[in-house]
């Protein structure tokens, strides 16, 4: 065990647990995991686990018990799993093994609550009317409800009418009574989604959709009442010791401000066990090279004024945590009591046993492609990762690779990602690998990735692939094109071909005088204003 990371490594008391470690896995599941099953699927098991088994001292996973969302195959929220928990028991089985499994490894698993309907999808939390954002969705009753809770209005654009305290109770009994329902079959925490104004929950909290003038609207103190109201059941119904976990946006740009989170950070000590800090919008919290800069973290410098108010609660920053070293400084300097992420364990099956072994440098970088989730909000139902490719297929690779016998002598032309990649698994495989470039520089495509600023993680990738080359020993033959003559004279009994795509210049006159990428980045100064 490394004490670099003595930090991140050291375990903490929440509620009646003892974590592992200060680190937690959010919400989160890459689409095509799970099918039609309206239970637990098998590639859906293997991955929340597998979470588990590289490092995650918790695990949350999202019950979306909604199944009238499965009539399109447009947005997001059609692909993600929906059980029948409530009308099949059978399927209590698969949610037992779920959690069993999560706690072989010494880990915990905690249930996300996100509802975003209540239990009368006709009501709305404020008063004003709000037209939906976009073309024509799913009607209830008399009311045309958006897919995420967040825009209700009444045909003809009426007022909405708002929930009655009759109404709010019975959600809050709902919402306590399913935890209870998951307690009983293992679980062992829950995880409320209070951020950025996607769920009902949420709706309570901010003023820019919560407008009430009785007990639940107004001052922080009101808003937060729903809140405090729903922790006080669950800790009534589940136990004093379960413990909560609350995402909330530390401050609103056009909400509320930092002070009410503050106060909130002291309030709820007792209701609310851990806080993990989501930025105001969901794209923020899913950060790609585009609205994200290297070592720069979107939620960390509010954790730590809240922190810095003294509260028992656990503060936890989430959205972008990729670099070691970055997570052990926060955790050191006291900026933060846990770090939340989800990509951290997706991109790299071995990011922990790197981390205990201090190796932060190997850890493969995530690029922030959003691909794990859904490539399209309306595309087809499919995710994957781009620089893992064993993720979602890692439970059937037993079946569909055999144990390496016999050392062989492999040859890779090309020295591109993919040729760079390959020539990594081969040798990880136990192959002699040689890699052949015909240019004086590894990278193909990427050698070009300094120039656009926000391709930054793209060159980390790039770094890393060339690096990994180095400490493994691969033999890399710079300036040598690959020639059926060298190939044969080599004797190799596999060559893996990686070369990469080259412009295409159209049937265009005057296209052949036409700078392409590869002349364009690096040759700026000799670019004319057209």
């Amino acid at each position: 065990m490394s004490v670099k990371y003595s930090h991140i490594l050291s375990p903490v008391k929440v509620g009646n647990l003892v974590l592992k470690n200060r680190l937690i896995s959010g919400n989160s599941l890459p689409h095509f995991l799970q099918g039609p099953e309206t239970f637990p699927a098998e590639p859906t098991i293997n991955h929340v686990v597998k979470m588990a088994q590289n490092g995650a001292a918790v695990v949350t996973f999202a019950d979306w018990t909604k199944m009238d969302q499965r009539t399109s195959f447009n947005e997001d929220g059609k692909r993600f799993p929906m059980f029948t928990l409530d009308s099949d028991p059978s399927v209590e089985n698969y949610v037992c093994q779920l959690a069993d499994q999560v706690h072989y490894y010494g880990s915990y698993i905690s249930l996300a609550l996100m509802p975003f309907a209540g239990p009368d999808p006709r009501f709305d939390v404020s008063d004003e009317p709000a037209m939906p954002p976009h073309g024509k969705l799913p009607n209830f009753g008399e009311r045309v409800y958006d897919n995420y809770g967040a825009h209700v209005a009444m045909r003809g654009g009426t007022a909405c009418q708002a929930m009655s305290h009759e109404q709010i109770r019975d959600i809050i009994e709902t919402q306590a009574q399913r935890a209870k329902k998951y307690k009983d079959l293992g679980f062992d925490m829950v995880t409320l989604h209070f951020a950025y104004r996607a769920t009902l929950f949420a709706r309570f909290l901010s003023p820019k959709t919560n407008t009430r003038t009785d007990e639940y609207g107004g001052p922080i103190e009101n808003r937060a009442r729903f809140l405090m109201e729903l922790c006080a059941r669950i800790k009534e119904v589940c136990g004093r010791d379960f413990p909560i976990e609350v995402q909330i946006t530390p401050s609103e740009p056009d909400g509320y401000p930092i002070e009410d989170i503050q106060w909130l950070a002291k309030a709820a000590e007792g209701l609310i066990d851990i806080f993990q800090f989501r930025a105001a919008t969901a794209n923020l919290n899913h950060p790609t090279g585009y609205n994200s800069k290297a070592h720069a973290y979107v939620t960390l410098e509010e954790c730590a004024r809240i922190k810095a108010t003294g509260t028992r609660i656990l503060c936890e920053p989430i959205g972008g945590w990729l670099d070691v070293d970055d997570m052990e400084e926060a955790l050191a300097t006291g900026k933060c009591d846990l770090i939340g992420g989800a990509r951290m364990f997706i991109s790299d099956f071995d990011f922990y046993d790197k981390v205990k072994a201090g190796c932060s440098g190997s850890v493969v970088p995530c690029i922030r492609c959003n691909k794990c989730h859904v490539p399209s909000l309306t595309g087809e139902w499919l995710s994957y990762c781009s620089v893992n490719p064993r993720m979602g297929i890692e439970h059937r690779l037993d079946k569909l690779t055999r144990p390496v016998t016999v050392k062989r002598n492999v040859a890779v032309v090309g020295g591109g990602p993919a040729g760079m990649r390959a020539a990594i698994l081969a040798h990880e495989r136990g192959y002699d690998v040689t890699l052949f470039e015909a240019t004086d520089r590894l990278g193909g495509q990427l050698k070009l990735m300094d120039a656009p600023t926000f391709k930054w993680p793209l060159v980390q990738y790039r770094d890393w692939l060339i690096a990994q080359l180095n400490e493994y020993g691969v033999d890399v033959r710079l300036n040598t094109p690959a020639t059926r003559e060298l190939l044969e004279a080599g004797g190799y009994d596999a060559v893996i071909l990686a070369l990469g795509a080259r412009p295409k210049t159209p049937p265009i006159p005057g296209a052949d005088k036409a700078w392409n990428i590869f002349t364009v980045f690096g040759n700026e100064d000799k670019m004319g204003k057209k």
